[in-house]
């Protein structure tokens, strides 16, 4: 398999399509409880992000349906992807036992990374396996997590979000059997009580941004 090819598979994940950019348009903040968790669930509620993928601006759109999918006996909430012009796609999350995790298809290969433990403390790590099998096309993979930063407050896009994790996730493949090498790096903001504010990857040359641009809460 070519090195671009694993390298972009997240990417594809990550930016479901694109549009022309649009005007940042705050209606539908909400004021949060500071007991909520990291990830909303009821159906309707949905995130709209400004992604930049090497300097292309487009959006993307992260809706709850309401459905849940089990998945090797862990219940994920479905969402769909819509971009204007662009075919919608279908994703999860899942949260539980502490653990949060987003998990999505491209090009018949899926990704299911963990990307915030909650009761974790600053420094701590965790490492697990890219998807369910392990491998991409036959290739050893995993996702090696930390986090960085907790209780932090970040501006993203001229709005103040408090309670914020920083935390980051390394993409990591055994190509020839010599043991894991890092393909990429990516850096999840998570908000109490929104939810993923913004996403900054670095991938062997590639690089790409997703930062929320409106949300509604259900």
């Amino acid at each position: 398999m070519k090195k671009y090819l694993l390298i972009l598979i997240p990417i594809v994940s990550l930016l479901l399509g694109s549009c022309k950019k649009d005007a940042v348009d705050y209606t539908g903040f909400e004021t949060i409880d500071p007991n909520s968790s990291y990830l909303l669930s009821k159906k309707g509620t949905y995130w709209k992000y400004e992604t930049d993928f090497n300097g292309t601006k487009s959006t993307n759109t992260i809706t709850l349906t309401g459905n849940k999918t089990t998945i090797n006996g862990k219940n994920y909430l479905d969402y769909t992807g819509e971009a204007p012009g662009q075919p919608v796609q279908t994703g999860y999350y899942y949260m539980g036992n502490h653990q949060y995790n987003v998990r999505a298809s491209a090009q018949g290969y899926t990704l299911d990374i963990l990307y915030l433990v909650d009761n974790y403390e600053i420094g701590q790590e965790w490492t697990g396996p890219i998807n369910d099998q392990g491998t991409i096309n036959g290739i050893p993979g995993r996702v090696r997590g930390k986090i960085l930063e907790k209780g932090i407050t970040m501006e993203v896009l001229g709005k103040k979000y408090t309670g914020v994790y920083h935390t980051q996730a390394y993409i990591e493949y055994n190509l020839f059997g010599n043991g894991f090498e890092n393909f990429g790096t990516y850096d999840y903001y998570i908000a109490k009580g929104v939810g993923l504010i913004e996403i900054d990857s670095e991938l062997s040359g590639f690089s790409a941004s997703s930062k929320l641009m409106e949300y509604t809460i259900k």
